[in-house]
């Protein structure tokens, strides 16, 4: 999980025209006007000013290079997106790259989600789709894998621990499941049914939770571990190493599905 600031300083390392920015404060929020401003500038150069007299939804609304898709509508249709099919097709005009944001894209319904899959695939301009939700399981899956996922720090969840931001269905799957590694002693043998359940949970879990809420309850849970058996010390070690590999060179690209399948089944 990442800052606003580290995402905007590390915009060398964004090589994909769709990033989806997830977040518990998008929910029910439009996008803050100074990150759009920041995002804008940083990743399209374009700089967005707001004339005295207007407001910024009068300025996307005219503005050449930027298309955000409607504010106000609780589900977004493909007459919602038609729009930006058409604005697709001319270069910025201003800008190095158009941006096209579409804030709580959990909105779009089928249509409009298959409307924009090709354009996401393959746009015909230089350009730079921004996506937001609050929740990604509720995005279509469709959308999610033609664009980088991004999780946001969320100001709200700064006072929380994982214990608090986790379910307790999920909390007592993930700690039984560290007590069944490899690395543990009286491991019981994995079978197919059990790999597939790992699999399949593993799966909805990296879905619900960010990488970086994901590592830090496994951390803690670990360490009381060895705080209840001081026996599981080595082990334990070697699943913080584990951990702390996996922390590296992930903020812009999570793989906590295949990180923790790797660390339940290895």
């Amino acid at each position: 999980m990442i800052t606003i600031d580290s995402l905007l300083k590390n915009k060398s390392a964004i090589k994909h025209h769709a990033i989806l920015l997830l977040s518990s404060d998008f929910k029910n929020q439009t996008l803050n006007d100074n990150l759009l401003f920041d995002v804008a500038h940083t990743f399209c150069e374009i700089d967005v000013t707001v004339p005295d007299g207007y407001t910024l939804q009068d300025v996307l609304k005219e503005h050449p290079d930027i298309f955000c898709a409607d504010r106000e509508r609780k589900i977004l249709r493909r007459e919602d997106v038609k729009e930006l099919k058409t604005a697709i097709i001319y270069p910025p005009q201003i800008g190095k790259k158009r941006l096209f944001i579409i804030e709580n894209c959990e909105r779009l319904n089928n249509n409009a989600a298959n409307s924009l899959l090709k354009i996401l695939e393959e746009p015909p301009i230089p350009c730079l789709f921004l996506l937001t939700s609050s929740e990604i399981s509720q995005v279509l899956q469709t959308i999610q894998s033609r664009c980088l996922k991004i999780f946001l720090r969320s100001e709200s969840n700064s006072a929380k621990t994982p214990e608090d931001l986790i379910s307790l269905d999920d909390r007592t799957w993930l700690t039984d499941m560290l007590k069944q590694t490899t690395a543990l002693p009286n491991r019981t043998k994995i079978n197919a049914e059990k790999i597939h359940e790992i699999i399949i949970k593993t799966e909805k879990i990296t879905k619900n939770y960010s990488t970086d809420i994901l590592q830090d309850f496994l951390v803690i849970q670990v360490s009381n571990m060895v705080k209840e058996n001081n026996s599981y010390i080595n082990e334990a070690k070697k699943i913080l190493a584990f951990i702390s590999k996996w922390k590296k060179n992930r903020d812009f690209h999570p793989s906590s599905f295949l990180q923790l399948t790797s660390l339940f089944l290895t």
